[in-house]
């Protein structure tokens, strides 16, 4: 599995080899999404393996069907294929939130659905443009209100968290929304200092050359 990893890494890098960037950032965060998504699909089969045995031994099939679709997407997108990394980056983070999206409906916090939420947010971050996030903030608010919708008039599924009232569903909530605006503050103020230093080595590199070219200029 690993071998098959790293081959997959090698062959969808490749891919954006002969890609015209304009920024180095933009660069670095396709490089992370490329590396992320391998490491992702070659993790994912322990999740997956517990998720169904859990899904079937609370006879929630739906639990079992999105974990495997879940997980048939990621493959698809982690083979080396001519679709754009953009498309790829937007069908990878909807299916994860999908995911967290359908085990919160179905099992509310008694599965991981809130996990697979904050790993949407902090991959967003890693990955979009502030305008892009601007859109998956205003969906993890629609989403967030629709629970908060089900579980006000009782709509939830029997396998739904029955101790998760529409209080503590607000709180779980507010504190999501505001974890994921912290993160994407975070990341982003990093990615912004490696974008400065990138710059600085790009520049610095450029001045040995000049440098290296007048010294043998002048011998």
């Amino acid at each position: 599995m690993r071998f098959y990893g790293k081959f997959l890494e090698q062959k969808n890098l490749d891919l954006i080899k002969n890609v015209q960037y304009t920024d180095e950032l933009d660069y670095l965060k396709d490089v992370i999404f490329i590396r992320s998504l391998v490491y992702v699909y070659s993790l994912s089969i322990f999740v997956l393996i517990p998720g169904i045995i859990y899904g079937i031994s609370i006879n929630n099939m739906l639990v079992v069907f999105w974990d495997i679709v879940t997980y048939i997407v990621i493959f698809i997108l982690t083979y080396p294929s001519k679709v754009k990394l953009s498309i790829r980056k937007w069908i990878f983070v909807l299916s994860i939130y999908l995911l967290g999206f359908q085990l919160l409906l179905e099992l509310g916090m008694d599965g991981a659905g809130i996990l697979f939420w904050v790993i949407g947010n902090i991959t967003s971050s890693l990955i979009f443009t502030k305008i892009q996030l601007l859109f998956v903030s205003i969906v993890n608010v629609i989403v967030f209100l629709y629970i908060g919708y089900v579980i006000y008039f009782g709509l939830t599924p029997e396998t739904f968290s029955k101790s998760l009232s529409f209080y503590d569903w607000f709180i779980i909530s507010i504190h999501n929304i505001y974890l994921s605006f912290i993160i994407s503050l975070v990341l982003n103020q990093l990615l912004n200092v490696m974008k400065r230093v990138l710059i600085k080595e790009k520049k610095l590199q450029i001045s040995v050359k000049k440098t290296a070219k007048k010294i043998s200029t002048s011998n």
